[in-house]
């Protein structure tokens, strides 16, 4: 099958190379001009999913505007924005993160929501928690298909001393 945001053949649930579903739905795809037969430019940053806390409270905020939290995925960085008028922004780069875990309750897999958390070699972020979010282990897929195609761009290879 064909990925229907960015032509790549693939099998499974989503394309690993953007992180689209399989069947088409698309979070927040960038429209990318390449010449035919050439991918994205990896050196550009380009953004793969942007979200808010869901649940019955995110919602609430959301429709209100006054939601202050906003989550950026993008092919470089994982970014945290706090505050409506004082803000705080968290980056995270994507070649230093380590793992990845999603973490639901039995109310938030009721509501299709839960937490994503992203541990790194990061020495002021180590952790950023995504909390919250709509169909947490799609998310995780686009962040681990990110934290890839990186690896696979700098040709990094991770060793793991047990």
């Amino acid at each position: 099958m064909f990925c229907t945001n960015c032509g790549t053949q693939f099998e499974g649930k989503f394309c690993p190379n953007c992180g689209t579903p399989a069947g088409g739905a698309v979070f927040a795809a960038p429209q990318v001009s390449t010449p035919s037969g050439a991918g994205p430019d990896p050196s550009e940053e380009q953004v793969l999913w942007e979200g808010q806390p869901a649940g019955l409270v995110g919602k609430a905020k959301s429709a209100g505007n006054i939601n202050s939290v906003k989550y950026t995925v993008t092919s470089q960085r994982i970014i945290v924005e706090h505050g409506l008028i004082g803000k705080k922004k968290e980056e995270m780069e994507v070649g230093k993160i380590k793992d990845y875990s999603v973490k639901q309750s039995v109310a938030e897999r009721l509501q299709k929501i839960g937490n994503i958390l992203i541990i790194s070699t990061d020495l002021t972020t180590p952790n950023i928690v995504l909390e919250k979010v709509e169909d947490p282990d799609h998310i995780k897929e686009i962040i681990r298909s990110a934290v890839l195609r990186y690896r696979k761009s700098m040709n990094i290879t991770r060793i793991e001393h047990i």
